[in-house]
């Protein structure tokens, strides 16, 4: 029956046979285009909800508001997953106390966060708009944010948002300095994406680079939390902590603050005084963040070397109580 009605059409419908053949092929290309088209509208329609396109050309997390919550539901899931992979496989981190394995946990998550952070912002400074190329006294920026721009912001907004949240949940003394970054952070990276306010994200952008030294910083308090504090590879690791926290946050603050105080740079915010003064505050919030904590990571090391016991803390995390006992374990 099949091969009877593909050979012989006319015959098994007879009324096709009235049909000319010409009308026939105008519809079926008609319909092949048609379908064509809705078939393209539906990907360009998903295209736009997943993914946009930045000026460099590279297709990049798109999806709008949900990046920032999948990002922060993401750094939910490590945090778990670490507790129950590293209860699995690790007998000294099962013989760390129960806050500080909570603060461990929390730093892999930060450390993984850190170090894409930390990439995103020196590829976009060295490769995409590399930052010797500019005239810090008189910027000239783009008319809006970028897709690579949005999406850093993005991913930096739900980093916070999670941390936010541990730090919240973890109440046995609460780091007013990281909540107050948090929340003033939070604002920030809102209102500069909400107003796609082009000058914010430069200044925004050029902050990430303190994330170059957070991957050797928690990296160091987790070897000085199961006793790796005595050997050369500390010591190099602390040395390469001192100069990259100097650099990216203790030098980069200055610049930044040069930067948007320059008369040249001022018309970015015309007839936005409210907006200039807001991220002016952000600015020098930042500034004295990172020389609060540089200070509290020479009083850390200072401490270490003259052999004065001390709490194992982070100058850019807090946690709240001793760590003593976790110094006497063994490495698993």
């Amino acid at each position: 029956m099949e091969q009877f009605l593909i050979n012989r059409p006319g015959q098994a419908f007879p009324e096709l046979t009235s049909i000319p053949t010409s009308s026939l092929q105008e519809a079926s290309s008609s319909f092949d285009n048609l379908a064509a088209d809705m078939y393209q509208d539906m990907l360009s329609g998903l295209s736009r909800f997943y993914t946009e396109e930045s000026v460099d050309g590279e297709a990049h997390f798109g999806i709008r508001l949900p990046l920032a919550l999948a990002y922060g539901l993401l750094c939910t899931a490590s945090f778990f997953g670490s507790g129950i992979v590293l209860g699995k496989i690790s007998a000294t981190y099962r013989r760390l106390p129960k806050q500080a394995r909570t603060d461990w946990d929390n730093r892999m998550v930060a450390l993984g966060h850190a170090v894409i952070m930390s990439y995103r912002a020196f590829r976009y400074w060295i490769v995409l708009k590399p930052l010797f190329g500019h005239n810090f006294s008189l910027l000239s920026i783009a008319p809006a944010l970028d897709m690579y721009e949005k999406d850093t912001m993005r991913i930096m907004t739900g980093y916070m948002l999670y941390d936010l949240v541990v730090e919240l949940a973890t109440p046995a003394v609460y780091d007013y300095a990281v909540l107050f970054h948090h929340l003033a952070g939070i604002l920030s990276h809102w209102h500069t994406l909400q107003t796609n306010d082009v000058a914010s994200g430069w200044y925004t952008m050029l902050v990430y680079l303190a994330e170059g030294s957070t991957p050797i910083l928690h990296t160091a308090w987790m070897m000085n939390t199961v006793g790796l504090s005595d050997g050369v590879a500390f010591k190099l690791l602390t040395l390469a902590l001192l100069v990259t926290f100097f650099v990216v946050r203790i030098l980069v603050s200055p610049l930044l603050a040069y930067t948007y105080l320059a008369p040249g740079n001022r018309h970015l915010y015309d007839g936005r005084d409210g907006v200039f003064y807001f991220q002016l505050f952000i600015v020098f919030a930042f500034a004295g963040l990172n020389y609060f904590w540089f200070y509290k990571l020479l009083t850390l090391i200072y401490r270490k070397a003259r052999g004065i016991k001390t709490p194992i803390s982070s100058p850019v995390k807090k946690r709240s109580k001793p760590v003593t006992e976790a110094s006497k374990s063994k490495k698993a």
